[in-house]
């Protein structure tokens, strides 16, 4: 959200849920999510890629979405205040961070952590190692499948669903609701989701299937906050799997609850098979 707007961050979230009915609108499901790719993975065309692919965000109903839109971005502007988020650019002093001293830099971040801890927001997470999928999955799946972005969404779409059981244990009164998914428009993912996208509602099993709202959106971190959000978990797991013994607190803060999935070779060989098993034919006219 830039700060001079004359938009709230919620109206960019409501716009995002106004067609639908009011009692439909007030508890829809938005995942909001951002990809961390290794800069020795970005290019998944490479045979010496040894990096990490990740997809991370969170899930809450719209409605909360559009109060937490607000709250961070009143945060962002407050002293020592930034236009937008990016953690790469807190970390490092760059961007918006430009000039600003690391203690300030840190304070920052440990605010906009303190604003999702107070919406206490379900955090999903996939990632697999690259050199994995290269040896496992490349071209041993139909070409258009043969993506570590498609592998990604697709375990994510399973999260949001097992996050929901998960929900209802405790709380049989949330019930089970479709789930958009929001994508930052800088990534690679958004616009290859969307094209994966009505594919998968035809060859996903229930109750996956079922889980399946809206075609995915693709929008700028500046309107849409979350995605800053989104972008600072990315950042905090993969800085954990690039270096355990560090200890970050906010890291705690913001991955709490957290449900990830880790795709070890044996999950990626199943995959494989899982796919080999769908009708090519069903496949061609999916896709």
């Amino acid at each position: 959200m830039c700060v001079e707007s004359q938009i709230s961050p919620s109206d960019y979230i409501r716009a995002m849920v106004c067609g639908y009915r009011a009692e439909i609108r007030k508890r829809k499901m938005l995942v909001i999510l951002n990809a961390y790719v290794d800069d020795s993975g970005s290019d998944e065309r490479a045979s010496d890629s040894p990096g990490v692919f990740m997809l991370a965000g969170y899930m809450m109903p719209a409605e909360a979405w559009g109060k937490f839109s607000d709250e961070w971005a009143a945060e962002l502007v407050r002293e020592p205040g930034v236009k937008c988020f990016k953690m790469s650019d807190a970390e490092y002093g760059d961007g918006y961070f430009q000039g600003m001293r690391e203690e300030f830099r840190k304070l920052k971040v440990n605010e906009l952590a303190q604003v999702i801890d107070r919406f206490k927001i379900k955090p999903l997470s996939c990632h697999f190692a690259w050199e994995d999928y290269r040896q496992i999955v490349r071209g041993r799946v139909n070409p258009k499948l043969d993506s570590p972005y498609f592998l990604l969404f697709y375990q994510i779409i399973k999260l949001s669903h097992d996050l929901q059981i998960e929900l209802n244990i405790s709380h049989p009164e949330f019930g089970y609701h479709k789930v958009d998914f929001v994508f930052d428009e800088q990534g690679k993912i958004g616009p290859r989701a969307v094209q994966w996208y009505g594919g998968l509602k035809q060859i996903l099993p229930e109750p996956y299937r079922s889980v399946l709202g809206s075609t995915p959106v693709f929008k700028d971190d500046e309107d849409v906050v979350p995605l800053q959000a989104a972008d600072m978990l990315a950042w905090h797991l993969h800085r954990h799997l690039e270096r355990p013994d560090e200890h970050r607190p906010v890291t705690e803060i913001i991955a709490q609850y957290h449900i990830g999935r880790i795709l070890q070779k044996e999950g990626l060989a199943d995959f494989v098979e899982n796919v080999k098993r769908i009708d090519p034919k069903q496949l061609d006219e999916a896709f």
